[in-house]
């Protein structure tokens, strides 16, 4: 919380109190209940400063002013213990303190020195006074974290106020918030009153109160009403949170063309900035079959340093430019993921491709480092592919012109029933040759 706002909060709440004259007007059953509380002694009681604390307040004015808060409140302490001093003076020399309190950002002594305001001048202050400022010791002790404490005060102000005003409803949801466990429940019922209220007499919700709102409802669980506020959020106020929340709550209503569509919509703003946004999103352009966009914004990522060049991420470019049939920049990535982590599955893949352009050589290399004894023993033993890449390797050493080497590849697939057909039919092939 701003302790800024709390500030200014505590400066009114001191300075309508020092100021309240005779002539303000009050309802009749507040003054009245007031009086109840107040027998005719104390209801005589002044509510004017005596002349010497009068002197000194005047100049711990002019020295608040001069901002030397240090030296307002010496001249303070030496007063503050007076016998002589009547109860007013004593309810405005609080006053003060909480003053002070509040600039030195000590919530707790002030909403403690507004406390004992209440105490001594509830037969003296104006009734609508006190009612501010139990409101302001609410949010003072919040302030402080003292929840349970805050809210009591804060209750007992809502009890005589059935028309509050939207921020003090959104105050209350903030202090549900604070205490612990928090209770989103009744947060997000406070935070609907207050936007609600705002509406109603004609002002714009704050742009927070409807985060938070979006906040308590995604914590609750409760997506479909989150969506519409997202929607007016992205609308009103396009910031990156808003995208990234909006794309998620459409992928937990299980819409997942508006999840992918919100998603592509803030990376053309500029919108994903963290590695895990920017995969993500190319995760869904490959879902989408759009392979090539998927490589691009792989391939731009890691060369920008936006995207961790972490050897999943690597192979996943790779992938998605194979798929793309982008077959030079696939082997470029294939090979930077295998000085990165050597993998069996980038090599295969790596030689796949060779496969296909018929570049022998390199393919026979490629699957040799596949099927490396110490690779495959000790690193991959999830590698699911160990017959195919024996075949290729048939294959490879077959087409380069090393029939021997050819055959015992062969003859070791065949070994797995998958690739058993085609091993036997190269190997029949190879002795018709011979």
């Amino acid at each position: 919380m701003s302790g800024t706002n709390w500030k200014q909060t505590a400066k009114a709440a001191v300075i309508g109190l020092v100021v309240a004259t005779a002539s303000t007007v009050f309802a009749m059953d507040a003054a009245q209940a007031q009086a109840s509380r107040c027998d005719a002694k104390k209801s005589s009681m002044s509510k004017t400063l005596t002349p010497k604390v009068y002197k000194v307040i005047e100049e711990v004015q002019i020295l608040f002013e001069a901002d030397q808060i240090t030296q307002a409140k010496a001249m303070l302490d030496g007063i503050r213990n007076r016998n002589e001093l009547a109860p007013y003076d004593q309810t405005v020399i609080q006053q003060y303190y909480a003053q002070i309190y509040v600039e030195r950002d000590d919530y707790l002594k002030a909403a403690d020195a507004l406390a004992i305001v209440i105490r001594l001048g509830e037969c003296i202050l104006p009734p609508e006074q006190i009612n501010e400022t139990v409101f302001n010791i609410g949010q003072l002790y919040i302030g402080a974290q003292q929840y349970r404490k805050g809210m009591n005060y804060l209750e007992d102000w809502f009890r005589k106020n059935p028309d509050p005003s939207a921020s003090a409803l959104a105050f209350m949801a903030q202090a549900n918030l604070g205490i612990e466990p928090p209770d989103y429940p009744e947060a997000l019922r406070w935070m609907g009153r207050a936007i609600d209220k705002s509406i109603a007499v004609g002002e714009e919700p704050r742009e927070s109160w409807y985060s938070t709102l979006v906040a308590l409802y995604i914590e609750t669980e409760q997506m479909a009403k989150a969506l519409p506020v997202l929607e007016l959020l992205v609308d009103k106020h396009p910031k990156r949170t808003y995208w990234m929340q909006l794309s998620y709550v459409y992928g937990e209503l299980n819409r997942e063309a508006d999840q992918f569509s919100t998603l592509e919509s803030a990376y053309h703003q500029g919108l994903l900035t963290e590695s895990q946004e920017l995969v993500y999103l190319a995760q869904l352009y490959m879902a989408n079959s759009i392979p090539d966009r998927a490589g691009d914004i792989m391939e731009q990522g890691i060369k920008a340093g936006s995207i961790d060049k972490k050897p999943n991420n690597v192979r996943f470019l790779a992938d998605a430019l194979y798929t793309a049939k982008e077959l030079d920049r696939a082997i470029t990535w294939y090979e930077e993921a295998g000085k990165i982590a050597d993998t069996a599955q980038t090599f295969f893949m790596l030689g796949q491709i060779y496969m296909q352009q018929e570049n022998w050589k390199k393919a026979v290399i490629a699957f040799e480092n596949t099927l490396s004894k110490d690779r495959q023993a000790a690193k991959e033993k999830k590698f699911r592919d160990i017959g195919t890449a024996h075949y290729n390797l048939g294959i490879a050493l077959y087409s380069d012109g090393k029939v021997r080497a050819a055959k015992k590849s062969f003859t070791t697939a065949k070994g797995y029933s998958n690739m058993r057909k085609g091993a036997n039919q190269w190997l029949a092939r190879i002795a018709a040759e011979t």
